[in-house]
């Protein structure tokens, strides 16, 4: 090597030495060379060793211990657990010799619906409008056409505002969420229900004689549909296969058709058929709704696009009466009709001005406007229905007129 290409090294060395230091010199503090970060790590335990160390949860512990639920949940995945405490599981009858005695499957009905997939922490169950829908270690055994078979598990949907609602029921916390290595434990003062049966929002509205007008407005705009080869709200508000959306009606009283003006049912009749109903004459495409389906369709909160045969986007989301006095609820989606998609290309039946739900000493109100001077109607909590396939809210107000 000459003299000289060692010279030139060394000077390019020395540049790149100079470049160094002068970015170094530049560089704020934040912009330095990032050193790798040390995980700090938890001094807990699990969640089975957390849950046997908290004094006030030793009932759950032992029926949690007797159905060796802490193996199902040792999969490295996280969980949330909603622990009834000592007093709250002796208030459901399940003291020590209770636990023992009883059925295993009795009791792992009851106490596999405490535990959920996911670790959920309070910011997680409290920043959604609407609960969180959750998978709960309960399951069944399904028996599909053909032989396969495959377990089902129960889903639990949990809000966190004031208090934890489970399904829409208010359960209080007692103390604040403990956590584990793989999830949470919220210790509670109740058992969550599930909401189970075969009654459906069409079995409540068939059986309440304050619904009577409600019931045969449903029918006759089913009937229209029909004829024009689509289907109503009366299939979907007896479907007890649970698919789709889970639809809250608010559902007119007898009062409310009256106070409009609708005294009979040829009276919703004649308004049902004041204008053309159909696919338009000229296009083939537009079609034109019965005025009696834009006001029905108001009355149902989330409902997914119009068609004919696949008449709501499926989803999980549902919507209790406690989210009814959330603000937040008042966004311009979950409570606004948009129609006009699906099948139906254009659909002159809809509307955008949004159902307005407000908070009165506890007690949910709607009114079908934004003016803050328009009134609002109450939505007694002794109205308030929930069932396998949606929530039904009795409410003395027709949105009538029309408003576009």
């Amino acid at each position: 090597m000459t003299s000289s290409s060692i010279y030139i090294k060394i000077k390019l060395v020395l540049l790149a030495c100079c470049v160094v230091t002068a970015l170094n010199a530049c560089l704020k503090a934040s912009d330095a060379p990032v050193t790798p970060a040390v995980s700090i790590p938890f001094k807990g335990t699990d969640l089975a060793g957390t849950l046997a160390q908290e004094n006030s949860l030793q009932l759950f512990n032992r029926a949690f211990k007797r159905l060796s639920l802490e193996q199902e949940i040792n999969n490295g995945s996280g969980y949330t657990i909603f622990a009834p405490t000592d007093a709250a599981m002796k208030a459901a009858g399940l003291d020590e010799t209770a636990i023992d005695k009883m059925n295993i499957d009795s009791l792992r009905r009851l106490v596999s619906y405490q535990v959920v997939s996911g670790s959920l922490d309070d910011q997680s169950l409290s920043q959604p409008v609407t609960a969180t829908y959750l998978l709960t270690l309960r399951k069944t055994l399904i028996t599909k056409p053909g032989g396969a078979a495959t377990y089902q598990y129960a889903p639990l949907y949990v809000k966190e505002d004031d208090q934890l609602y489970f399904n829409g029921m208010p359960v209080k916390k007692e103390g604040t969420a403990i956590p584990a290595t793989n999830g949470y434990i919220y210790p509670v003062n109740a058992l969550a229900t599930e909401i189970t049966g075969s009654i459906t929002l069409l079995d409540i509205i068939k059986n309440d004689p304050d619904l009577s007008m409600y019931y045969q407005a449903l029918l006759l705009e089913d009937s229209i549909l029909a004829v024009n080869y689509l289907s109503g709200d009366i299939a979907f508000f007896g479907d007890k296969t649970l698919t789709g959306m889970y639809p809250t009606i608010l559902a007119p009283t007898n009062k409310a058709f009256e106070d409009a003006g609708f005294h009979t049912t040829d009276d919703i009749r004649t308004y049902a058929n004041s204008t053309f109903v159909g696919l338009d004459p000229n296009d083939f495409i537009t079609f034109y709704f019965s005025p009696l389906d834009s006001v029905l369709k108001r009355h149902i909160i989330f409902n997914g696009p119009l068609a004919s045969s696949f008449y709501y986007t499926q989803s999980t989301v549902r919507i209790f009466y406690n989210d009814l006095l959330n603000p937040v609820f008042n966004n311009g989606k979950l409570n606004t009709y948009t129609g006009g998609t699906g099948e139906v290309l254009d659909a002159v039946v809809r509307y955008r001005l949004p159902l307005t739900f407000s908070n009165v000493n506890g007690e949910a109100h709607v009114k079908y406007s934004t003016d803050p001077a328009d009134p609002s109607w109450p939505l007694p909590r002794n109205g308030v229905y929930t069932v396998a396939n949606g929530s039904l809210c009795k409410i003395n107000k027709l949105f009538y007129p029309i408003i576009n």
